[in-house]
C-alpha cells in the first residue's frame, strides 16, 4: 500500500512540476533578453532574427512621428526643403544587403553666399540646424534607423571582452558566420574586424554630414561619407518642383 501510495504521489508531484514548467515558459520568453550580446553568447540565430524584427519594428513611421514631422515642415519652409533633398540622397535604396542604416539626425544650415559651392567654408560660421527624429514615410522593411537606443547596442556589442574575435579561436566560427550574414549591413564583415573605439560612422555608409541650402532655396550643397576615411561634396538643384544631383564637386579623405 506504502509503495502504490508513494507511487501516487510521485506521479502527482511530477504532473505538478510540469504545470509549473508550462506556465513558467511563458514568463521566461518575455523575459528573454534578444539583445545582441545575448544572441552571440548563446549562438542563438532565433534571438538575433528578433533582435533585428524589432529593430525593423522601432524603425517603422509611427503615427505620432509622422504627425510630428508633418508639423514642423508645414511649420518650416527650409526643412521642408532640406527634408526633401535627404529623402532624394537616401532613397529609393539600392542595395543588396539585407539592411540599410541611416542615421536618425539631420543637419542642415541656410548658406548666404552668393554662390551655393562656397557654401562649404560657411560650416564654421554658420548656425547648425538639427531635425530629430528623422523618419522616412517608405514601406521599405531593409532601412533601420540608427538612434541611440540601437547605437548604444551596438557600442556594447563591439566593446565587450566576450564578442572580442580575435581572443576566441576557431571554435567560434559557427557564431561569426551566423553574424556576418545578419550584421554584413554595406559588404562589410563587420565580425571580421573590432573598432579600436567604436563609432557608429563605421556602419553609416553613405552618410549625410551636411546640407548647405541657400536663400532662395532651389540649390544645395551636400556633404556626406561615401567609404572608410572618404567624403565627397555635390551639388543639387530643385528643378521643376524635385531636388536632383547635379554634379560633384570635391573628394578628400579623413
Amino acid at each position: 500500500m506504502k509503495s502504490k501510495k508513494a507511487k501516487s504521489l510521485l506521479r502527482i508531484n511530477l504532473k505538478l512540476c510540469f504545470i509549473l514548467i508550462l506556465c513558467a515558459y511563458p514568463i521566461y520568453s518575455q523575459q528573454t533578453d534578444s539583445t545582441l550580446q545575448k544572441a552571440y553568447r548563446y549562438n542563438s540565430g532565433i534571438i538575433l532574427d528578433e533582435f533585428f524584427m524589432n529593430w525593423e519594428n522601432d524603425s517603422k513611421l509611427t503615427d505620432s512621428e509622422r504627425q510630428y514631422i508633418n508639423q514642423r515642415i508645414d511649420a518650416d519652409d527650409t526643412l521642408k526643403e532640406v527634408y526633401e533633398i535627404a529623402k532624394e540622397f537616401y532613397l529609393p535604396v539600392y542595395t543588396e544587403t539585407k539592411y540599410f542604416l541611416i542615421e536618425d539626425t539631420l543637419k542642415y544650415q541656410v548658406c548666404y553666399s552668393e554662390s551655393v559651392e562656397l557654401c562649404e567654408t560657411y560650416n564654421y560660421q554658420g548656425r547648425i540646424n538639427i531635425f530629430f527624429p528623422l523618419r522616412f514615410d517608405s514601406d521599405d522593411r531593409r532601412i533601420l534607423y540608427l538612434d541611440s537606443k540601437y547605437n548604444q547596442i551596438l557600442y556594447k556589442y563591439f566593446s565587450s571582452n566576450e564578442t572580442d574575435i580575435y581572443n576566441l579561436g576557431e571554435i567560434y566560427e559557427a557564431k561569426r558566420e551566423i553574424f556576418n550574414e545578419k550584421l554584413n549591413f554595406y559588404g562589410k564583415k563587420l565580425l571580421g574586424f573590432k573598432p579600436e573605439h567604436y563609432s557608429k560612422s563605421d556602419f553609416l555608409i553613405p552618410a549625410l554630414w551636411d546640407i548647405f541650402i541657400n536663400k532662395n532655396l532651389d540649390k544645395a550643397l551636400l556633404r556626406y561619407r561615401v567609404g572608410f576615411l572618404s567624403y565627397e561634396i555635390s551639388v543639387w538643384q530643385k528643378i521643376n518642383d524635385n531636388w536632383q544631383f547635379i554634379k560633384v564637386v570635391g573628394q578628400g579623405g579623413y
